[in-house]
C-alpha cells in the first residue's frame, strides 16, 4: 500500500538537526587542492570549499560507493547530503541527458543506492529535474516516471528508514505551474517523504524560491498531501538573475550558507545541492564546457561577485 497523505508529518528527523558533511573530493576541493598559486585560488577556497554540498550518484553507482561516502560523513560526525540522478530520459535529452537505460535498471540501481546508505542518518534528494523537465515525455512514459519515484520512495523508506527524502519541487517561472507541480508531487509519492525542494541548479532569490515552495505547500495540502517540508538551494542565488537565465549565467554569487532555519510554513532550511562552480552546459559564461564540469571561472564569479 503506498503511504497516506499524512505519512509525512512526523518527528523532526534527527538527519535534520546535524551538521552537515562538506565533501572532501568535491570538485571545488579537488582543483583548489590542485591549484595552490592561481590568483582565483584564495576566493574559491574561502567562499566555496568546505560549505557542504551534495554529492550526486550517477549510474556508476554501487551500494559499496554509496556506504564508502555515508560512512565518512558519520566518521566525521556529519550528515551527509546525497543527490540521487539516474531517472532514465533524464533532463529532456539536454545537456544532462542520460540516466538508467531501462525501468528496471532503475530500480536495481536505486536498491543500490538505498542498501548503501542503509540505517546511516542522511539527506537525499530524490531525481531532481524528474518532474519539472517532463513534459517532454509522453503519456506513458510520464506514468512510468512516476511509477519508478514512487518505488523509489517506497524502497528508500525500507532501506534507509533514518534518511530523509526530498522530491523535486521545481523552481518558479520556467513554465511548470503550482498547480501543475503540486499535482506531479502527489503522483510521484510525495506524501511518502519529507517534503520537496526547490531551485535546484537554478538562481532564484531566496525570497521568490521561499515564496513559490510556500504556494506548493498550500497546493498540495488543497490536494490532499498535508505536512509537507521544503528546503531551498541557495548555492548561487547570491544576486536576481533574469527569469529567462538559467544556463551558467554572468553576475550570479553564491547565496546563504546551508542551515537548518525551520520555518511554521514549511521550511527546513537552505542546502547547497549544486556545486558552485560546476557548468550548467555549453551555454551562457561556460560555453566550451560540459555538463558538470568544474570551471574555475565560473567558480571565482560566483565567489567574488
Amino acid at each position: 500500500m503506498p503511504p497516506t497523505a499524512s505519512a509525512a508529518v512526523v518527528a523532526r528527523p534527527a538527519a535534520l538537526s546535524g551538521v552537515l558533511y562538506a565533501d572532501p573530493s568535491s570538485s571545488p576541493a579537488a582543483w583548489v587542492a590542485a591549484n595552490p598559486s592561481d590568483r582565483r585560488t584564495a576566493a574559491i577556497k574561502t567562499k566555496i570549499v568546505g560549505v557542504p554540498t551534495a554529492r550526486w550518484f550517477l549510474q556508476a553507482t554501487d551500494a559499496q560507493y554509496v556506504a564508502n561516502y555515508v560512512g565518512a560523513a558519520a566518521s566525521a560526525g556529519r550528515v551527509p547530503l546525497l543527490v540521487a540522478y539516474d531517472i532514465p530520459l533524464r533532463d529532456c535529452g539536454s545537456y544532462s541527458a542520460g540516466g538508467a537505460s531501462s525501468s528496471s535498471a532503475y530500480q536495481s540501481w536505486i536498491r543500490q543506492f538505498a542498501a548503501g546508505i542503509g540505517r546511516a542518518s542522511a539527506v537525499v534528494l530524490l531525481e531532481p529535474d524528474s518532474l519539472y523537465y517532463s513534459s517532454c515525455l509522453t503519456a506513458a512514459q510520464l506514468t512510468e516516471r512516476l511509477r519508478l519515484l514512487n518505488d523509489a520512495v517506497a524502497v528508500l523508506r525500507a532501506a534507509a528508514p533514518n534518511a530523509v527524502v526530498y522530491l523535486d519541487g521545481g523552481t518558479p517561472v520556467h513554465g511548470t505551474t503550482v498547480a501543475q507541480m503540486a499535482s506531479l508531487l502527489k503522483r510521484a509519492g510525495v506524501a511518502g517523504t519529507r517534503g520537496f525542494a526547490v531551485n535546484i541548479n537554478n538562481f532564484k532569490t531566496e525570497d521568490v524560491a521561499h515564496n513559490y515552495a510556500a504556494s506548493l505547500r498550500t497546493a498540495l495540502t488543497a490536494a490532499g498531501v498535508s505536512g509537507s517540508h521544503f528546503l531551498i538551494d541557495t548555492s548561487r542565488n547570491g544576486r536576481q538573475i533574469a527569469d529567462t537565465l538559467w544556463c551558467n549565467p554572468s553576475g550570479a554569487a553564491v547565496g546563504a550558507r546551508p542551515a537548518w532555519n525551520y520555518g511554521t510554513d514549511g521550511l527546513d532550511g537552505n542546502v547547497w545541492f549544486k556545486h558552485p562552480g560546476e557548468s550548467d552546459g555549453a551555454c551562457g559564461s561556460a560555453a566550451a564546457s560540459t555538463s558538470g564540469q568544474f570551471v574555475p571561472d565560473l567558480a571565482y564569479a560566483l565567489a567574488t561577485n
